[in-house]
């Protein structure tokens, strides 16, 4: 019987701006940009104190005190879409070349070689778009070939690179020496809005900017590699409908505007459970068999509500926890920052990899991976 085809991650790179920021600064920048004072400041600062980030990233140096602010200029006059586009337009190919960088980067060098010749291109973004666009930009930046095959998602939020890394995954099973490669940048940050509503405040207090670089190729292109591999060993999702109108994205006259209702970890405390147990299922294995949860960090309170469903121990999401201190709420390049975080662990004694990642619609979106290393 002929063996059935399969498709590997065989480096992921990671990328953030060069402006980083203690919560509390951008904190005191929100303070005292939007005029904040008396229960609306404390309540701000209650929020991002507790939002469970010390550090966030952002293609903006607007929120240093001493700053000559290049989109947040005045408080009277919102940034209109217009302006938040251009610095996206200039901003984001430049991240997502970083990240493609740090990927190639972290390949051993003879490997390097072997995939040089990217055959697909996938590009992720919800923060921003143009046409020609982000696909068009990196092909030019990186110097691809000009035929070299281009898909883009577009808008899909928080769990868009699961749809990327499935793509991926079928044109590697379908084409024996496909190199694919996949670019996921979110610049959050210039989408920042003014108002005192908790759901603005959290809102804000979330987000930031980040790019992440994936490398994934066939089983058998992969065989002839030394550099540690992630198996893809499948990808399962749900729609929770009755929870649409909890969470949303929508291009509006001063930026893409985001509604993040109250009741988004309630929801996924009641779901998360039975969605995640049914996809273990379905890869044909048990909760005992998963070494490691890389479930995408939406926010602290997701975090605890996803534990809660499921049962286990805080510590179980450790390298979640440590990418929202360390970067906040990236959208989708998040989760390959957990998977990279779990990938320098020790590799020889990881079993597999258990992904989740959740975004408007309420959708769940579900991989499973096994590291392997190549002798």
């Amino acid at each position: 019987m002929a063996k059935k085809p399969s498709s590997f991650i065989v480096s992921i790179g990671t990328a953030v701006p060069s402006n980083a920021y203690k919560q509390s600064e951008i904190a005191d920048f929100m303070i005292r940009y939007f005029g904040l004072e008396g229960d609306a400041a404390r309540k701000l600062s209650i929020i991002y104190d507790k939002s469970g980030i010390e550090t966030r990233h952002s293609v903006l140096g607007d929120f240093r005190s001493n700053a000559s602010p290049s989109l947040f200029k005045s408080s009277m006059v919102n940034p209109p879409l217009s302006s938040r586009m251009q610095i996206y337009k200039k901003e984001a190919v430049r991240l997502a070349a970083y990240a493609v960088a740090d990927c190639y980067g972290s390949l051993r060098k003879q490997d390097r070689e072997q995939l040089k010749k990217v055959t697909h291109l996938i590009t992720v973004s919800c923060t921003g778009m143009s046409a020609p666009g982000l696909d068009i930009q990196l092909m030019r930046q990186l110097g691809l070939p000009n035929d070299v095959h281009r898909t883009s998602v577009n808008f899909m939020g928080c769990y868009a690179a699961f749809h990327a890394l499935r793509m991926a995954d079928s044109i590697c099973r379908s084409e024996e020496d496909a190199v694919v490669l996949v670019c996921m940048v979110e610049l959050c940050s210039i989408h920042f809005q003014p108002g005192e509503e908790t759901e603005t405040l959290v809102v804000n207090s979330l987000f930031a900017d980040g790019a992440a670089a994936v490398i994934i190729t066939s089983g058998n292109k992969s065989a002839k590699l030394k550099s540690p591999q992630l198996q893809i060993r499948g990808f399962s999702g749900e729609v929770i409908h009755d929870g649409a109108p909890y969470m949303t994205w929508d291009p509006g006259e001063e930026g893409f505007l985001m509604g993040l209702d109250a009741m988004v970890p309630k929801v996924i405390q009641e779901h998360a459970d039975r969605m995640i147990s049914s996809a273990i299922r379905k890869f044909k294995l048990k909760r005992k068999d998963i070494g490691a949860w890389a479930i995408h960090p939406g926010g602290r309170r997701i975090l605890e509500a996803t534990a809660t469903s499921m049962k286990v121990e805080l510590r179980e999401f450790d390298s979640s926890f440590h990418v929202l201190r360390q970067y906040g709420n990236m959208s989708s390049p998040t989760i390959c920052f957990v998977l990279n975080e779990i990938m320098q662990q020790d590799r020889k004694n990881l079993r597999h990899i258990f992904a989740a990642g959740f975004g408007p619609g309420i959708t769940i979106e579900t991989a499973l991976f096994k590291p392997v290393m190549n002798d």
